[in-house]
């Protein structure tokens, strides 16, 4: 054998041997899992173990694609621009899929649906009481019920209280006006009195004709003031995302939250946790918080079971859906079988009971 020939045979047997140890090292090199605390979908016990939905699901994923990891903590941002970098495999907490982020990341099959909400402070009975009296448009409606009953009674009064002393019993004339107000309030708000309680026939007409107006109004008025001030609106001088700009809100950094509001140009302050936000809206720092609605829920239950954010509500109005997926490198070559993993363990009784587990109490 020549020995050109033979050197070339044993240089590419040794190429060949390194790049074997190289892919034997890489698979058995454990994956970088990054994650950021996101209760209930990833808790860091005090022990400095990881639980939470999100962690549940990718040990279930790991264990059925044979791959072994170490969990790396982290802030939102850092993870995001860690599986950018290529420097973690997996980011699993609670990770929004965004068009930008597809841009420069790959995101697994979602694995659950959520949307954004807001905590406010809940009023004092005070302050309930307050906003009542002070809402514009219930003041408009108060206003055009005095008028007609204003105008009612004025008409009752100039036919009747000459010769009617059954509903004019007043002798002073201040005294029978007044007792005309009442009468056309009366027929304003619950309808007319009797047919037979007036004297005149133009009484008696105006009577028969209120009995059709007043119905139709009455259905009407409830109506409009039951969609314009409604019980959360009693609590709260927020009613919805429309309430944002006129309030100082306070979002997570780096967030889906803060991504929205610079879209809708509303200010905000940032904090690094949701905690930290909460504490901020229970001593009054600031009006709002809005976040991720599980995660909200989440950690006002758990503050008022330990006795903190007792005035602290959520909001029932759902705005900006979103969904929760796992955050890959672009092009990550796990990504195929994480998916058909992840859709293998939500069909699952243990997944099932993961989400009782983790989000009952955050329904």
């Amino acid at each position: 054998m020549p020995k050109r020939f033979l050197c070339l045979v044993l240089f590419l047997q040794a190429m060949l041997l390194c790049l074997t140890g190289s892919l034997a090292t890489a698979q058995d090199a454990p994956l970088k899992v990054g994650t950021f605390e996101c209760p209930p979908f990833s808790i860091r016990d005090e022990d400095g173990q990881h639980r939470g939905l999100s962690i549940y699901l990718w040990q279930e994923i790991a264990r059925q694609i044979g791959a072994s990891y170490e969990i790396v903590d982290m802030s939102l941002g850092e993870l995001l621009s860690a599986a950018e970098d290529g420097t973690i495999d997996v980011g699993a907490s609670c990770v929004s899929i965004t068009e930008p982020r597809e841009e420069v990341l790959d995101f697994s099959h979602a694995f659950y649906e959520t949307h954004l909400a807001i905590a406010v402070r809940e009023a004092s009975l005070l302050t309930t009481v307050g906003n009542f009296l002070s809402d514009g448009e219930v003041l408009y409606w108060l206003g055009i019920v005095l008028l007609l009953a204003c105008i009612v009674g004025g008409v009752y009064y100039l036919l009747e209280h000459r010769d009617n002393p059954t509903l004019y019993t007043r002798e002073s004339r201040s005294g029978k006006m007044f007792e005309g107000f009442l009468l056309g309030l009366l027929s304003v708000t619950s309808g007319p009195l009797d047919y037979f309680e007036f004297r005149s026939l133009t009484g008696r007409a105006i009577t028969a004709f209120l009995a059709v107006l007043t119905t139709v109004f009455i259905a009407s008025f409830t109506a409009i003031l039951a969609s314009a001030f409604t019980f959360d609106r009693l609590r709260s001088d927020i009613a919805g995302p429309h309430d944002l700009a006129d309030v100082n809100v306070g979002v997570k950094e780096t967030s889906t939250a803060s991504n929205y509001l610079d879209a809708q140009r509303i200010g905000y302050r940032t904090y690094p946790t949701i905690p930290d936000m909460l504490d901020a809206l229970y001593s009054g720092e600031i009006d709002a918080v809005v976040t991720d609605d599980p995660v909200l829920r989440y950690e006002i239950h758990r503050g008022q079971q330990a006795g903190t954010y007792r005035t602290l509500t959520v909001l029932p109005q759902p705005f900006e859906r979103q969904n929760y997926g796992f955050v890959l490198p672009e092009e990550s070559p796990l990504g195929e079988a994480i998916d058909r993993a992840l859709l293998s363990v939500r069909n699952t009784s243990g997944w099932d009971a993961a989400l009782g587990r983790y989000l009952g109490s955050a329904e």
